[in-house]
């Protein structure tokens, strides 16, 4: 029995099979772990800004509250985003896959490598990239996809309000904004978010000067005045 050097050796002297340089094998190999290492940073990327996305839309806030909160992060998903994602999963899967045998790994084994570098990427910018930098390239430099991306999925939300209670009369809470506009909103009487002086988020839309809200968190981010509290009490 023919082994397989042989076999390529007669087919290369007959001419029915041509032999390439080895620069030729070198530049496919070097074009595989740049696209490889492109679809890596790109895909972190990707899951930086959704996480930019959902930090600044308060997505763990409305999955708190319910049915209705966790209807609102279905609608702020950037779902064209994780379309991309889900491409380039597919194409990192399929590099795995057509060269592991080069590498001798199971394809298994190279998508698994290949994923922890993607999500120790995205994880080591969340933890020590505080304000998130990686995920706002784009921000404010003129490049006009991720411009856009910033323009449209980071847009404020007229159903999501910060403030400070200033006062309480009857069932309507006073909140002034971080703008300084005065703002009445129903009761929910949820318990300790609804006092004098407590910085929260209102989940729900404005209109004019009044809010109606589905819900109310306390906002870590915004500086209480609890000084307001001997002043105005229920």
């Amino acid at each position: 029995m023919e082994s397989i050097k042989h076999i390529i050796e007669a087919k290369i002297e007959s001419g029915t099979l041509k032999q390439r340089p080895r620069w030729h094998f070198t530049l496919i190999h070097t074009g595989i772990w740049v696209a490889t290492l492109l679809a890596v940073i790109l895909l972190a990327y990707i899951i930086a800004f959704v996480l930019l996305v959902g930090k600044e839309k308060h997505f763990i806030d409305l999955v708190l509250l319910g049915p209705q909160g966790i209807g609102r992060v279905f609608q702020y998903i950037p779902y064209p985003l994780v379309g991309i994602s889900m491409l380039l999963i597919v194409v990192l899967f399929g590099i795995a896959h057509q060269y592991a045998f080069v590498y001798r790994y199971s394809t298994l084994q190279t998508l698994g490598i290949l994923g922890l570098a993607t999500i120790s990427i995205a994880v080591g910018f969340a933890l020590f990239d505080k304000e998130m930098n990686f995920a706002r390239l784009g921000e404010k430099r003129n490049i006009p996809i991720m411009k856009s991306m910033h323009q449209r999925y980071r847009q404020p939300s007229n159903e999501i309000t910060r403030g400070v209670i200033i006062g309480i009369e009857g069932n309507t809470l006073l909140v002034k904004d971080r703008e300084g506009t005065l703002y009445y909103v129903p009761r929910l009487h949820t318990g300790n978010e609804e006092r004098v002086g407590a910085a929260v988020i209102l989940f729900g839309p404005r209109q004019g000067d009044h809010i109606a809200p589905f819900g109310i968190r306390p906002d870590p981010e915004t500086r209480p005045m609890p000084e307001l509290a001997p002043a105005q009490q229920n």
